[in-house]
């Protein structure tokens, strides 16, 4: 059975959270991060898409919710990344869809990536032997 991630995160926060940051760069991810943010919440892009965007602007408007994007990052914001990865604070696991081997990157990352909707990350292993 598929969760509902936008029903949880809503009921989890008590209506939606103040910012969600779409990294991933999928039309199901960045409708997740709509619809998953509370009214006048913030909305941020910071994934690369291979085609462009759907935007749903009548939930943008009606939840009175901004939307934004952003490329760089500060040396400190990577520091800080980092540290809650490490401390178990942010939960990446269920983020990584798929681990491959170099020699699949093509047919197992990027055609994967491409065809497949449900990838979130796939990792690639480039020590793994075939």
């Amino acid at each position: 059975m598929a969760v509902d991630v936008v029903k949880e995160v809503r009921n989890a926060t008590g209506g939606g959270v103040d910012v969600a940051i779409d990294c991933a760069g999928n039309q199901r991810t960045f409708d997740a991060c709509i619809n998953a943010t509370r009214a006048k919440g913030r909305i941020v892009m910071v994934a690369l898409w291979e085609k462009p965007a759907q935007i749903d602007l009548q939930a943008i408007l009606f939840g009175e919710k901004v939307l934004t994007a952003s490329c760089c990052f500060q040396a400190q914001d990577m520091i800080e990344t980092i540290a809650a990865l490490e401390t178990g604070l942010v939960k990446v696991d269920d983020l990584i869809t798929s681990k491959i081997k170099l020699q699949d990157l093509v047919e197992k990352g990027l055609m994967a990536l491409k065809n497949e909707d449900h990838h979130i990350k796939i990792l690639v292993d480039l020590e793994a032997s075939s």
